[in-house]
């Protein structure tokens, strides 16, 4: 019988010199025809994603690549898209009842709750990594479990969470934010310009990404590279103190309420914000949406702290179900797609890095080019962006344990605490560190950790 490794090199054929604008991935060697197992019975492959904040993305996956790569595979892949918010509930109801599509893809989050509901995706990872090298380090630690080895899930692109800054307004300020304490330096007088900084503090998805960053510059961390619970470490309490202070001197108090993951976009596409820090769609949107103000938007790297330079982002993982009835398919579309990662990263206007950089070598060259880009040139900070993403359980390797932490916003809610007064910064800590090893010594108990 044929492995499944064995399956996915036979089904790459001469896949590796394709290009999506080409063959999307096909091959007519009868090696490759016997790897993909064509019975000559079209078969259905179905796909749950999000929706894509760049809308140019969704019509460009949905209309023209998964249907140029199903009539090549004699495939009818059916895309469902589904909000953020219904993700992890539809997710659930099929893990329950066994049945529903062949694939998951979750943007933000860690739905590492999953892990026994899915296949060990190791073989498309090889393959992948086969094909065009290895993921980045952060896509690494995000989607295999430490302690099992297993590779719960396979990511094929994140997205950074660079500086987006009003340069017209920062420009009297004679800074720029390169760093953390530059953002504590302007906050005074941007706020007072009547544009205050829009990093939130409240328990959602943005908040959580970004002000884990903010941890890591300082040296803090939930966990440490061994799994063990870090939060509580001093390094911790300097952090939060920096995000008070920087909330008191040049924040508003609607952070501490902002609701989705698109509340400081629409802070800054609205004129009051100076800062968000976040993926670049914000900026997309500017260019089309309000042409006057998106010159005036700068994109730089995240600030960095006194332990280094670290970014958020959202990190896009696909999970292929035991149950699925089209498992070799799906296996097959995982590779193929960041097999040659340029046309995804066009189309979705530069939102998508990927997790596999050898699958798009010319990044540099296509940032530095945008024609949109004004001033020109100004999309180049993404390449150093892509260096800096890590993941919610950076140093260490994310696991369940994390992802009840995320999804219980412990971190957002120990930031707002501080900021609104409601607790000192030690305090916070304190009450912070009491749940996150709550939550590790269950799941250490359970033995998924």
């Amino acid at each position: 019988m044929t492995s499944r490794r064995e399956f996915l090199r036979l089904a790459a054929g001469g896949v590796a010199a394709a290009t999506l604008a080409g063959a999307c991935g096909s091959d007519s060697s009868p090696k490759a025809a016997k790897g993909a197992a064509n019975t000559g019975k079209r078969r259905t492959l179905r796909i749950a994603q999000w929706n894509h904040l760049h809308p140019g993305y969704d019509v460009w996956f949905d209309g023209e690549y998964v249907k140029r790569w199903g009539d090549e595979h004699d495939v009818d892949v059916v895309i469902d898209h589904l909000p953020y918010g219904q993700l992890l509930t539809r997710a659930d109801i099929e893990v329950r009842e066994r049945r529903g599509h062949d694939m998951f893809a979750f943007p933000i989050g860690l739905p590492v709750r999953f892990e026994d509901a899915v296949i060990d995706h190791r073989d498309i990872v090889e393959e992948a990594r086969r094909r065009v090298g290895p993921m980045t380090p952060s896509a690494e630690r995000s989607v295999r479990n430490a302690k099992t080895g297993k590779h719960f899930g396979f990511m094929d692109w994140f997205s950074g969470g660079p500086a987006i800054y009003r340069s017209d307004v920062w420009a009297p300020t004679g800074l720029k934010p390169t760093t953390w304490a530059d953002v504590l330096r302007a906050a005074p007088a941007l706020k007072a310009a009547g544009h205050p900084i829009g990093i939130g503090l409240a328990p959602e998805g943005d908040a959580q990404i970004t002000l884990c960053s903010l941890l890591f510059c300082y040296g803090a961390s939930i966990q440490d590279e061994e799994g063990k619970v870090s939060i509580g470490r001093p390094a911790t309490v300097e952090a939060v103190k920096v995000g008070a202070e920087i909330y008191r001197k040049g924040m508003t108090p609607e952070v501490l309420e902002w609701k989705d993951p698109v509340s400081d976009n629409r802070a800054l596409l609205s004129g009051q914000a100076s800062l968000i820090l976040d993926p670049i769609s914000s900026v997309r949107a500017a260019e089309t949406q309000n042409p006057a103000l998106a010159p005036k938007l700068a994109i730089a790297p995240a600030p960095a702290g006194p332990a280094g330079a670290f970014e958020g982002g959202a990190l896009h993982t696909y999970f292929v179900w035991q149950f699925a009835e089209q498992r070799e398919l799906a296996e097959q579309f995982l590779v193929d797609l960041v097999t040659d990662y340029r046309e995804p990263f066009l189309r979705s206007g530069f939102y998508n890095l990927p997790a596999f950089p050898g699958g798009l070598k010319d990044i540099g060259e296509i940032l530095a080019a945008d024609a949109a880009a004004d001033p020109k040139g100004k999309y180049s900070a993404l390449a150093v962006c892509a260096d800096r993403v890590t993941n919610p359980g950076y140093p260490g390797h994310d696991n369940v344990a994390i992802e009840e932490v995320v999804n219980q916003y412990i971190v957002p809610k120990m930031f707002g605490a501080a900021a609104r007064g409601d607790m000192s910064a030690e305090a916070a800590v304190r009450e912070a560190e009491t749940q996150v090893k709550q939550i590790f010594d269950k799941w250490r108990g359970q033995g998924k950790i």
